[in-house]
């Protein structure tokens, strides 16, 4: 009764044009938010250390916030009430089955060499019918194909990509079922302007969004 309660709140913004200058800071922040208005009881943020969620604890369905990430610091950012350190490619996310209402994983499992490993200890930390939150970059999206044609990446740091069937895939083999996908970040560097919109093709939209549960019996 509370989930459904909980879907009712779900209201997404179509579409923002914003400053090229300000478009990095403008997607990530509009992103944290979706992420805060999907998320719901007990809540593990993955790889929050560079970004941390403020706007979590700000949904009245949110009533507990842990941050996994491989460095520790000395105290908890604003908002969460516990964080622990792992390497999310080697260990297993610290906690016991069936702990988490929601796992949230942030343009995170790009930069990972083992991501079904990943997935697969989101579905076990998740109870029935939780919610998993994962947003990654497709390798679809013009820039991407632009850039592999001249033989060179738009980020380094990115280990593997998936376009939205390979996600959807991975997912679904791992007992998930999908709800949603939404698409964001679409920017154009000639004229300076960036779009925000949920609600385009994968060719102009960077970075996807995957709402899935965990499938019950699992």
């Amino acid at each position: 009764m509370v989930l459904t309660m909980h879907q009712v709140q779900l209201k997404i913004k179509t579409m923002k044009i914003v400053r090229f200058i300000t478009y990095g800071y403008n997607t990530q922040k509009y992103r944290l938010q979706l992420f805060a208005r999907y998320a719901y009881g007990a809540v593990l943020d993955l790889g929050y250390y560079q970004l941390p969620n403020i706007y979590l604890k700000k949904n009245p369905y949110v009533k507990k916030v842990c941050g996994l990430d491989i460095i520790n610091p000395a105290s908890p950012p604003v908002g969460y009430d516990e964080i622990k350190a792992c390497n999310l490619d080697l260990d297993g996310i610290p906690y016991p089955s069936e702990h988490f209402d929601t796992v949230i994983a942030g343009e995170i499992i790009e930069h990972l060499n083992n991501p079904v490993f990943l997935i697969n200890e989101c579905y076990r930390v998740l109870k029935k019918n939780g919610t998993l939150i994962l947003s990654t970059p497709t390798p679809n999206y013009y820039l991407e194909i632009i850039c592999k044609c001249l033989g060179v990446q738009l980020e380094k740091e990115h280990i593997n990509l998936y376009s939205r069937s390979h996600m959807t895939n991975i997912l679904e083999r791992a007992k998930f079922r999908i709800v949603n996908i939404l698409s964001y970040d679409f920017w154009l560097p000639i004229i300076k302007v960036g779009i925000i919109c949920f609600r385009l093709p994968e060719f102009l939209s960077w970075k996807q969004i995957y709402i899935a549960k965990k499938c019950e019996g699992g």
